[in-house]
Protein backbone atom coordinates (compact mmCIF):
# COMPACT_ATOMS: atom_id res chain seq x y z
CA UNK A 1 0.00 0.00 0.00
CA UNK A 2 1.39 3.36 -0.91
CA UNK A 3 3.17 5.44 2.08
CA UNK A 4 0.84 8.61 3.90
CA UNK A 5 1.38 11.72 2.01
CA UNK A 6 3.93 14.42 2.14
CA UNK A 7 1.48 16.55 3.69
CA UNK A 8 -0.20 13.93 6.32
CA UNK A 9 3.70 13.52 7.71
CA UNK A 10 5.21 14.87 10.98
CA UNK A 11 5.58 18.39 10.17
CA UNK A 12 8.15 19.41 12.37
CA UNK A 13 11.32 20.76 10.71
CA UNK A 14 15.48 21.67 11.15
CA UNK A 15 15.31 25.32 12.07
CA UNK A 16 18.39 26.60 10.37
CA UNK A 17 22.04 25.42 9.68
CA UNK A 18 24.40 23.59 11.96
CA UNK A 19 26.56 26.24 13.18
CA UNK A 20 29.93 24.51 14.91
CA UNK A 21 31.02 21.08 15.49
CA UNK A 22 31.69 21.83 19.35
CA UNK A 23 29.64 20.92 21.76
CA UNK A 24 26.33 22.87 22.73
CA UNK A 25 27.14 24.62 25.92
CA UNK A 26 24.00 24.31 27.89
CA UNK A 27 22.29 26.15 31.02
CA UNK A 28 20.63 24.71 33.32
CA UNK A 29 16.93 26.54 35.07
CA UNK A 30 15.42 24.48 37.66
CA UNK A 31 17.34 22.47 40.05
CA UNK A 32 15.04 19.73 41.57
CA UNK A 33 15.24 15.61 42.63
CA UNK A 34 14.24 15.38 39.48
CA UNK A 35 16.68 16.94 37.21
CA UNK A 36 19.31 15.31 39.57
CA UNK A 37 18.55 11.82 39.10
CA UNK A 38 17.35 12.18 35.39
CA UNK A 39 18.01 15.77 33.53
CA UNK A 40 21.07 16.60 34.60
CA UNK A 41 22.54 12.95 34.39
CA UNK A 42 21.35 12.55 30.57
CA UNK A 43 22.86 15.93 29.71
CA UNK A 44 26.20 15.75 31.15
CA UNK A 45 26.51 12.33 28.95
CA UNK A 46 25.18 13.67 26.27
CA UNK A 47 28.05 13.89 23.53
CA UNK A 48 26.59 16.98 22.08
CA UNK A 49 26.40 19.12 24.98
CA UNK A 50 28.58 20.64 27.35
CA UNK A 51 26.62 21.52 30.98
CA UNK A 52 28.43 25.06 31.15
CA UNK A 53 25.95 26.36 34.00
CA UNK A 54 23.05 26.01 36.65
CA UNK A 55 20.72 28.43 37.76
CA UNK A 56 18.79 28.67 41.22
CA UNK A 57 17.15 31.69 42.75
CA UNK A 58 18.95 30.23 46.01
CA UNK A 59 22.77 30.97 45.81
CA UNK A 60 23.65 28.09 48.27
CA UNK A 61 21.91 25.36 45.88
CA UNK A 62 23.44 27.15 42.69
CA UNK A 63 26.80 27.08 43.96
CA UNK A 64 26.72 23.20 45.68
CA UNK A 65 24.94 22.05 42.36
CA UNK A 66 27.86 23.68 40.33
CA UNK A 67 30.54 22.30 42.60
CA UNK A 68 29.09 18.78 42.12
CA UNK A 69 29.01 19.23 38.50
CA UNK A 70 32.38 19.67 38.05
CA UNK A 71 34.48 22.91 37.98
CA UNK A 72 33.60 23.67 34.35
CA UNK A 73 30.00 24.67 35.48
CA UNK A 74 29.34 28.35 36.55
CA UNK A 75 26.82 28.66 39.27
CA UNK A 76 23.91 32.01 38.36
CA UNK A 77 20.85 33.08 40.14
CA UNK A 78 19.71 35.10 37.65
CA UNK A 79 18.48 33.72 34.21
CA UNK A 80 19.42 36.82 32.45
CA UNK A 81 22.28 37.26 33.33
CA UNK A 82 23.32 33.71 32.86
CA UNK A 83 21.65 34.34 29.22
CA UNK A 84 23.70 37.30 28.03
CA UNK A 85 26.96 35.59 30.07
CA UNK A 86 28.46 34.79 26.65
CA UNK A 87 28.87 31.07 28.36
CA UNK A 88 26.06 29.17 27.23
CA UNK A 89 24.31 28.65 23.42
CA UNK A 90 21.22 27.49 24.91
CA UNK A 91 18.83 27.12 27.92
CA UNK A 92 17.10 24.41 29.34
CA UNK A 93 14.00 25.68 31.26
CA UNK A 94 12.93 22.57 34.18
CA UNK A 95 10.85 25.29 36.30
CA UNK A 96 7.30 25.45 37.06
CA UNK A 97 5.04 25.78 34.54
CA UNK A 98 3.85 29.41 35.38
CA UNK A 99 7.62 30.47 35.28
CA UNK A 100 8.07 29.33 31.40
CA UNK A 101 7.18 32.24 29.54
CA UNK A 102 9.57 34.67 30.94
CA UNK A 103 12.31 32.31 31.15
CA UNK A 104 11.81 31.39 27.62
CA UNK A 105 11.56 35.32 26.38
CA UNK A 106 14.54 35.90 28.52
CA UNK A 107 16.74 33.24 26.56
CA UNK A 108 15.13 34.12 23.13
CA UNK A 109 15.89 37.97 22.96
CA UNK A 110 19.70 36.78 24.23
CA UNK A 111 19.58 34.83 21.12
CA UNK A 112 20.29 31.75 23.13
CA UNK A 113 18.00 28.19 22.08
CA UNK A 114 15.67 26.57 24.14
CA UNK A 115 14.63 23.54 25.29
CA UNK A 116 11.81 23.94 27.56
CA UNK A 117 9.75 21.37 29.79
CA UNK A 118 5.91 20.20 28.88
CA UNK A 119 3.53 22.32 29.06
CA UNK A 120 5.38 25.40 26.94
CA UNK A 121 2.96 27.78 28.94
CA UNK A 122 0.37 28.10 31.19
CA UNK A 123 -2.37 28.76 28.02
CA UNK A 124 -2.21 28.68 24.69
CA UNK A 125 -1.97 32.75 24.25
CA UNK A 126 1.18 32.55 26.05
CA UNK A 127 2.23 29.42 24.03
CA UNK A 128 1.88 31.57 20.97
CA UNK A 129 3.54 34.25 21.49
CA UNK A 130 6.10 32.44 22.45
CA UNK A 131 6.31 30.43 19.05
CA UNK A 132 6.12 33.91 17.46
CA UNK A 133 8.98 35.01 19.69
CA UNK A 134 11.28 32.30 18.53
CA UNK A 135 9.91 32.66 15.19
CA UNK A 136 11.05 36.14 14.68
CA UNK A 137 14.29 36.26 16.71
CA UNK A 138 15.22 32.82 14.53
CA UNK A 139 16.14 30.75 17.64
CA UNK A 140 15.68 27.43 17.30
CA UNK A 141 13.17 25.31 20.07
CA UNK A 142 12.81 22.36 21.40
CA UNK A 143 9.78 20.92 24.17
CA UNK A 144 10.43 18.12 25.97
CA UNK A 145 7.51 15.55 24.70
CA UNK A 146 9.40 12.68 25.82
CA UNK A 147 7.36 10.10 24.69
CA UNK A 148 8.78 10.78 21.23
CA UNK A 149 11.64 9.36 22.05
CA UNK A 150 10.34 6.17 23.61
CA UNK A 151 10.71 3.13 21.80
CA UNK A 152 7.03 1.88 21.49
CA UNK A 153 6.74 5.85 19.52
CA UNK A 154 9.94 5.84 17.29
CA UNK A 155 8.78 1.82 16.02
CA UNK A 156 5.37 3.31 15.38
CA UNK A 157 6.82 5.82 13.60
CA UNK A 158 8.89 3.39 11.21
CA UNK A 159 6.00 1.06 10.74
CA UNK A 160 4.04 3.95 9.50
CA UNK A 161 6.55 5.60 7.26
CA UNK A 162 6.75 2.37 5.70
CA UNK A 163 3.38 1.72 4.54
CA UNK A 164 0.75 -0.79 4.58
CA UNK A 165 -2.11 0.53 6.92
CA UNK A 166 -4.17 1.75 4.25
CA UNK A 167 -6.94 4.51 4.33
CA UNK A 168 -7.29 5.66 8.01
CA UNK A 169 -10.91 4.35 9.52
CA UNK A 170 -10.40 4.84 13.27
CA UNK A 171 -8.15 4.79 15.89
CA UNK A 172 -7.38 4.37 19.78
CA UNK A 173 -5.10 5.99 22.66
CA UNK A 174 -5.47 5.55 26.79
CA UNK A 175 -2.60 6.78 28.61
CA UNK A 176 -2.75 4.92 32.21
CA UNK A 177 -1.36 5.73 35.33
CA UNK A 178 -1.58 5.06 38.92
CA UNK A 179 -0.11 8.06 40.27
CA UNK A 180 -2.92 9.29 42.10
CA UNK A 181 -2.92 6.15 44.43
CA UNK A 182 1.04 7.01 45.40
CA UNK A 183 1.67 9.36 48.32
CA UNK A 184 4.83 10.26 46.46
CA UNK A 185 3.71 11.25 44.10
CA UNK A 186 2.16 15.10 43.76
CA UNK A 187 -0.79 15.70 42.59
CA UNK A 188 -1.30 17.50 39.14
CA UNK A 189 -4.42 18.62 36.91
CA UNK A 190 -4.67 15.75 34.23
CA UNK A 191 -5.57 18.15 31.39
CA UNK A 192 -2.50 20.02 30.63
CA UNK A 193 0.59 19.23 33.34
CA UNK A 194 0.05 15.60 32.73
CA UNK A 195 -1.93 15.19 29.60
CA UNK A 196 -0.38 16.50 27.20
CA UNK A 197 2.34 13.87 26.53
CA UNK A 198 -1.46 12.20 25.19
CA UNK A 199 -1.97 14.90 22.95
CA UNK A 200 1.52 15.04 21.89
CA UNK A 201 1.36 11.56 20.84
CA UNK A 202 -2.30 11.64 19.03
CA UNK A 203 -1.51 14.53 17.27
CA UNK A 204 1.90 12.87 15.96
CA UNK A 205 1.15 9.67 15.22
CA UNK A 206 -2.32 10.26 13.40
CA UNK A 207 -0.87 13.04 11.25
CA UNK A 208 2.11 10.29 10.24
CA UNK A 209 -0.72 7.77 9.88
CA UNK A 210 -2.88 10.04 7.50
CA UNK A 211 -5.28 10.69 9.75
CA UNK A 212 -5.00 14.31 9.44
CA UNK A 213 -6.03 16.80 12.11
CA UNK A 214 -8.39 17.41 14.90
CA UNK A 215 -11.38 19.28 13.97
CA UNK A 216 -14.12 18.77 16.35
CA UNK A 217 -13.78 17.05 19.83
CA UNK A 218 -16.47 15.74 22.45
CA UNK A 219 -15.08 15.79 25.76
CA UNK A 220 -15.94 14.73 29.53
CA UNK A 221 -13.78 14.71 32.74
CA UNK A 222 -13.24 11.96 35.39
CA UNK A 223 -14.28 12.59 38.59
CA UNK A 224 -12.44 15.42 40.27
CA UNK A 225 -10.61 15.47 44.03
CA UNK A 226 -10.06 19.04 45.95
CA UNK A 227 -10.41 20.69 42.72
CA UNK A 228 -8.19 18.51 40.59
CA UNK A 229 -9.50 16.16 37.83
CA UNK A 230 -8.11 12.52 37.51
CA UNK A 231 -8.81 12.08 33.71
CA UNK A 232 -10.37 12.99 30.57
CA UNK A 233 -12.57 10.99 28.05
CA UNK A 234 -12.50 12.49 24.35
CA UNK A 235 -13.21 11.63 20.86
CA UNK A 236 -11.82 13.77 17.90
CA UNK A 237 -13.71 14.08 14.46
CA UNK A 238 -10.35 14.30 12.58
CA UNK A 239 -9.84 16.27 9.05
CA UNK A 240 -10.43 13.31 7.10
CA UNK A 241 -13.63 12.28 8.77
CA UNK A 242 -11.47 9.69 10.33
CA UNK A 243 -12.32 8.98 14.08
CA UNK A 244 -10.30 8.88 17.08
CA UNK A 245 -11.33 8.06 20.66
CA UNK A 246 -8.49 8.76 23.62
CA UNK A 247 -8.86 8.92 27.69
CA UNK A 248 -6.70 9.78 29.93
CA UNK A 249 -6.41 8.49 33.65
CA UNK A 250 -4.06 9.02 36.28
CA UNK A 251 -6.48 6.69 38.69
CA UNK A 252 -5.76 3.38 37.00
CA UNK A 253 -4.52 0.62 39.52
CA UNK A 254 -1.06 -1.59 37.97
CA UNK A 255 0.10 0.88 35.89
CA UNK A 256 3.08 3.03 36.39
CA UNK A 257 3.34 5.69 32.92
CA UNK A 258 1.39 3.01 30.86
CA UNK A 259 0.50 3.89 27.22
CA UNK A 260 -1.64 1.79 24.61
CA UNK A 261 -2.36 3.26 20.88
CA UNK A 262 -4.42 1.30 18.03
CA UNK A 263 -4.40 3.00 14.79
CA UNK A 264 -6.88 1.42 12.45
CA UNK A 265 -7.16 1.44 8.37
CA UNK A 266 -8.86 -0.63 5.63
CA UNK A 267 -5.58 -2.76 4.83
CA UNK A 268 -3.99 -3.09 8.07
CA UNK A 269 -3.90 -2.06 11.91
CA UNK A 270 -0.99 -1.47 14.31
CA UNK A 271 -1.28 -1.83 18.22
CA UNK A 272 1.74 -0.96 20.52
CA UNK A 273 1.36 -0.83 24.54
CA UNK A 274 4.08 0.34 26.65
CA UNK A 275 4.78 0.61 30.27
CA UNK A 276 7.94 1.72 32.03
CA UNK A 277 10.52 -0.65 29.98
CA UNK A 278 8.37 -2.81 28.62
CA UNK A 279 6.79 -2.28 24.62
CA UNK A 280 4.67 -4.91 22.92
CA UNK A 281 3.49 -4.66 19.17
CA UNK A 282 1.61 -6.54 17.07
CA UNK A 283 -0.24 -6.13 13.55
CA UNK A 284 -2.73 -7.81 11.15
CA UNK A 285 -3.19 -7.43 7.91
CA UNK A 286 -5.79 -7.53 5.69
CA UNK A 287 -5.47 -10.29 2.52
CA UNK A 288 -2.84 -12.38 3.66
CA UNK A 289 -5.10 -15.65 3.47
CA UNK A 290 -2.94 -17.94 5.39
CA UNK A 291 -3.04 -15.66 8.89
CA UNK A 292 -6.02 -13.68 7.86
CA UNK A 293 -7.11 -11.97 11.30
CA UNK A 294 -4.29 -13.03 13.26
CA UNK A 295 -2.26 -10.91 15.16
CA UNK A 296 1.22 -10.95 14.33
CA UNK A 297 3.86 -9.92 17.39
CA UNK A 298 6.33 -7.04 16.50
CA UNK A 299 9.82 -6.91 17.74
CA UNK A 300 11.66 -3.77 18.52
CA UNK A 301 14.48 -3.42 16.57
CA UNK A 302 18.16 -3.67 18.57
CA UNK A 303 18.85 0.17 16.90
CA UNK A 304 15.36 1.57 18.95
CA UNK A 305 15.74 -0.16 22.16
CA UNK A 306 16.94 2.05 25.14
CA UNK A 307 16.26 0.71 28.77
CA UNK A 308 15.96 2.80 31.93
CA UNK A 309 20.04 3.37 31.94
CA UNK A 310 20.02 4.55 28.77
CA UNK A 311 16.76 6.22 27.91
CA UNK A 312 17.91 9.90 29.52
CA UNK A 313 21.41 10.27 27.73
CA UNK A 314 19.49 9.26 24.67
CA UNK A 315 16.49 11.44 24.71
CA UNK A 316 18.64 14.19 25.79
CA UNK A 317 20.74 14.15 22.77
CA UNK A 318 18.08 13.96 20.74
CA UNK A 319 16.84 17.38 21.85
CA UNK A 320 20.31 18.73 22.20
CA UNK A 321 20.56 17.72 18.05
CA UNK A 322 17.42 19.55 17.55
CA UNK A 323 18.35 23.05 18.80
CA UNK A 324 22.20 22.40 16.89
CA UNK A 325 19.91 21.82 13.82
CA UNK A 326 21.26 18.46 13.18
CA UNK A 327 17.50 16.31 14.11
CA UNK A 328 13.78 17.05 14.05
CA UNK A 329 12.25 17.41 17.01
CA UNK A 330 8.92 18.82 18.54
CA UNK A 331 9.41 23.02 19.50
CA UNK A 332 6.58 25.52 19.90
CA UNK A 333 4.33 24.79 16.91
CA UNK A 334 3.61 21.46 18.45
CA UNK A 335 3.48 22.52 21.70
CA UNK A 336 0.92 25.23 20.47
CA UNK A 337 -0.93 22.57 19.23
CA UNK A 338 -1.49 20.84 22.44
CA UNK A 339 -2.67 23.76 24.37
CA UNK A 340 -5.11 24.12 21.76
CA UNK A 341 -6.25 20.56 21.56
CA UNK A 342 -6.31 20.77 25.72
CA UNK A 343 -8.40 24.21 25.62
CA UNK A 344 -11.24 22.28 23.08
CA UNK A 345 -11.52 19.30 25.41
CA UNK A 346 -11.82 21.89 28.40
CA UNK A 347 -14.68 23.64 26.10
CA UNK A 348 -16.67 20.50 25.38
CA UNK A 349 -16.70 19.14 28.63
CA UNK A 350 -18.29 22.78 29.74
CA UNK A 351 -20.81 22.72 26.87
CA UNK A 352 -21.59 19.21 27.25
CA UNK A 353 -21.50 19.72 22.94
CA UNK A 354 -18.95 18.69 19.87
CA UNK A 355 -16.24 22.34 19.96
CA UNK A 356 -13.82 22.79 17.53
CA UNK A 357 -10.40 22.40 17.64
CA UNK A 358 -8.14 25.53 16.34
CA UNK A 359 -5.52 24.54 14.39
CA UNK A 360 -1.90 26.07 14.68
CA UNK A 361 -0.24 28.05 12.47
Amino acid sequence: MPRPSASSRASYTIIGAVTSQRPTRVGFVGINPRSQRLLLPGLTASPRADLAAVCSRDSAKAEQSATALGPEVQPFTSVAAMAHSGAIDAIYINTPVATHYDICLTAIRAGCAVICEKPLAANTTEAQELQQAAAEAGVRHVVNFTYRSMPGYRLTERLLCQGGLGRPVHAEFAQLQGHDFRPDYPARSALLESGVHLYDTILGLTQLAGFGFPSEVCAAPMEATNGLDHGWAFTLRMSTDAIVSAAFSRRSLGWNNGYRWSLYGDEAALVVELDSDRTDARTVQRGDEQHEGVWRPVAVPADLQADDNRFPTYHMDRMVAAVRGEEPYPGFTEAVATHQLADAIASSASSGSWETVAKGA
